[in-house]
């Protein structure tokens, strides 16, 4: 037993001392970094969650710091981001060393089960600290991961997915399927896009291991349906307030149009951040001093070269875990899955993939897969390194065979994958410190703009929160972005390192008062005239940044006397520049929605404007005949002459929370109220207490008509029924399960 307890415990503590030993580059002096620094929006998210915990705002569901909003519970890991920003209050560790503490924490469970997994499996000790140690030290697992907390923990999930069904599956045993169950549900909390990948390859290995237990008598089929229905009905409980507004929603925000069927760069992406074979082929052979020239995708030359090395020793080991397995038949199953982990990462590259063709799992990023390539390939060389000393029959020298073949992988693996983990002196220079402390100390509710010349900027920018806690104009987590803003976003702002014709008017919707140039980037000159034609001027200056001041952006509450009803599919962003012109408020409604318009409601409007290529026929006679000369087709639209100035109202306006906007508004004549917050469908509009209808304007933003006199005007975010729900399914869920969990290892005990 203590043999036993030492090989384990002492195993466990050699792999945590390989991923202390990996980190190298963090446990110096500086601040952790990531090659392609990618690793900083991390700390901003982590930052965003302590402050939400600080001000006792505990799954507050709107951030205002990025995209004038955007709901925060959505397409992000918040439950990391709250766990590492809890960590950091708890013990007063700033969040670098949290981060630093957590991602040491992820590799070590990531070899850890990994271990776990294939010595139950083979009951071989070398086998599986040869599976383990490779694990952690594959290349891409820490060139792919210190970028994302959210990766280094779904990486570390993996092998204990498979190592939970391989310890509870019995016969009849339910309390087990509720334990599988529970482990897979943590996937969906952690990413969803893991979730979907892993989906796949765990339905291969399940149903084949169902199919081994039925054809061998340990349980009959109707036990593995009821095995299987039971874990995947405890999954969606307890994952389910993750998981329902993930898709509900999914059509709502930027990832919908940058990742969606109707992309129009969708298949370009997927083949650009695919990994064909042939490149993994080239980097294995370049290590051999033998050059093969091969296309690579951008996703490749995006990281170091060294960061797709897959190593000679361990391939030479998981060909003979293929060939020797423990068990008849596991190797073929294991291998299988390894190769459909290539086949699948490999993308539009490999001709006539079937991948690209499967619902949800064919529009995420290919190259991911490579991380369940690296799990199965781990598995396999535990199998090639239990399989030497097998045939050893045990002699020391088979021992010994297999330990220098573990010692020699893990010194062969090493350098490529600690080069990922570097450090920096400090995020920003006491310069850049000096102007986000300046701006910082203005008065008044604005937005800032740090332009960027690159999205490497963009990465580094977000981090300046903490020096500069201001709502910024665009913002980095498109993904999660409402849809309309984040058309106007990419419109305005894509590529980076240029100014667009619609960077203008969307700075002053944005209420954008400052912006930060750097000096010593490329297109400095181009970037501060283009800003100086806009009205931006010099308010600040320290050799390194200059910080300028727009004299004109729109305040956060304004009013319009007039506007114009845009009806039609998409966003006409084209429309935006000659309405602001002429102080004209663009008012946005998708046709679907037309029958709730009143003749009433439409006689509010100067113009009626429709998009004749997207709007039916019936739907444009209905509005002619309600809105009458007033209808226009958006092709031969003219704004016409400008509207009154605006100055026919008085506002003031507050915001007791994220989630909330008040308005008093003294207005002389029937408007407009717009606000700089993205429009999302959970935010209502209450005009005296009384419901109102919320508008969309300005393509992204919210608005709403309000009568001539004295009013109060309320902009609230709630929830939709199915988040209350969905979190009062899965809280419910949690707690059954760790109830039930404590009685039967009281009763354990007690027996």
């Amino acid at each position: 037993m203590r043999r036993v307890l030492w090989h384990r415990w002492g195993a466990w503590a050699l792999l945590g001392l390989v991923a202390l030993l990996l980190m190298r580059g963090w446990w110096t002096s500086g601040v952790p970094m990531s090659p392609r620094r990618e690793l900083l929006p991390e700390f901003a998210y982590a930052w965003l969650a302590r402050e939400h915990l600080r001000q006792g705002l505990w799954l507050v569901d709107w951030s205002t710091y990025e995209f004038a909003g955007f709901p925060w519970l959505r397409y992000i890991p918040y439950p990391l981001y709250y766990g590492a920003a809890a960590l950091s209050l708890l013990t007063g560790l700033s969040l670098e060393w949290a981060f630093r503490i957590l991602f040491w924490v992820a590799f070590t469970l990531s070899g850890v089960g990994a271990f776990a997994f294939v010595r139950r499996l083979t009951g071989s000790d070398l086998g599986s600290l040869a599976a383990g140690a490779f694990y952690i030290l594959v290349p891409f697992h820490a060139h792919i991961t210190v970028e994302v907390f959210a990766h280094a923990v779904g990486w570390a999930l993996v092998p204990w997915a498979f190592l939970a069904y391989e310890r509870v599956r019995r016969r009849g045993n339910w309390w087990g399927a509720m334990a599988l169950g529970a482990v897979l549900a943590l996937f969906p909390l952690v990413s969803l896009e893991y979730t979907l990948l892993l989906s796949l390859f765990l339905a291969v290995y399940l149903l084949w291991r169902e199919a081994e237990g039925v054809r061998g008598g340990r349980w009959p089929w109707w036990d593995s349906l009821a095995f299987l229905g039971g874990t995947g009905a405890v999954v969606a409980g307890l994952s389910a307030f993750v998981v329902v507004p993930g898709l509900l929603e999914t059509s709502l925000v930027g990832i919908h149009a940058k990742h969606g069927s109707g992309a129009a760069l969708h298949w370009e992406l997927l083949r650009e951040y695919a990994m064909p074979p042939q490149a993994l082929l080239a980097t294995l052979l370049r290590r051999l001093r033998v050059a093969w020239e091969v296309p690579l995708p951008t996703v490749y030359r995006s990281f170091s070269a060294s960061a797709w090395y897959l190593g000679w020793i361990p391939l030479i080991l998981s060909v003979v875990g293929v060939l020797q397995p423990p068990r008849r038949g596991l190797g073929w199953l294991v291998g299988l899955l390894a190769l459909l982990g290539l086949v699948r990462a490999s993308g539009p590259w490999l001709p006539g993939n079937v991948f690209l063709f499967l619902p949800a799992i064919g529009k995420l990023t290919p190259f991911r897969s490579l991380g369940l390539l690296a799990f199965f390939g781990a598995v396999l060389v535990g199998f090639g390194a239990a399989a030497l000393v097998r045939r050893a029959r045990g002699r020391r020298w088979g021992e010994a065979l297999a330990l220098g073949a573990v010692a020699l992988m893990a010194a062969e693996c090493y350098s490529p994958a600690a080069s990922a983990f570097v450090s920096w002196p400090a995020y920003f220079s006491p310069a850049e410190q000096e102007a986000y402390a300046w701006v910082q100390a203005q008065e008044g509710d604005f937005r800032v703009w740090e332009f960027p010349q690159d999205h490497r900027d963009e990465y580094l920018f977000t981090y300046s929160l903490p020096a500069m806690p201001r709502p910024r104009f665009g913002g980095y987590f498109d993904n999660g972005a409402p849809l309309h803003m984040w058309n106007l976003a990419m419109a305005s702002t894509y590529p980076p390192g240029a100014l667009h014709p619609l960077t203008g008017p969307a700075l002053r919707l944005y209420s954008t008062r400052f912006v930060l140039l750097r000096r010593d980037r490329a297109g400095y000159a181009e970037a501060l005239a283009g800003l100086q034609d806009l009205g931006y001027e010099a308010a600040f200056e320290n050799g390194e940044v200059a910080v300028l001041e727009g004299k004109d952006p729109l305040p956060y509450a304004r009013w319009r006397a007039e506007a114009v009803l845009f009806v039609g599919e998409g966003d006409p962003l084209e429309v935006l520049p000659s309405c602001m012109e002429r102080d004209l408020l663009p008012v946005h409604e998708e046709p679907g929605a037309l029958g709730r318009w009143s003749a009433e409601a439409l006689a509010h409007f100067r113009a009626v404007v429709v998009d004749e290529a997207t709007v039916p026929e019936g739907a444009r006679e209905r509005l002619e005949a309600a809105a009458g000369e007033r209808l226009q087709t958006l092709s031969a639209w003219k704004p016409g002459s400008a509207a009154g100035a605006g100055s026919g109202a008085s506002l003031t306006w507050t915001r007791p929370g994220p989630t909330e906007v008040r308005v008093h508004v003294r207005a002389e004549a029937d408007g407009w109220l717009e606000i700089a917050e993205s429009w999302y469908p959970h935010w209502k509009v209450e005009v005296d207490a009384r419901p109102a209808r919320l508008l969309r304007t300005s393509v992204a933003f919210q608005g709403v008509w309000v009568p001539a006199g004295e009013h109060e005007v309320r902009f609230v975010y709630r929830w939709p029924g199915y988040m209350v729900g969905s979190l009062a399914l899965s809280g419910a869920g949690w707690l059954v399960l760790l109830g039930g969990a404590l009685w039967r290892w009281r009763r354990e005990v007690g027996t």
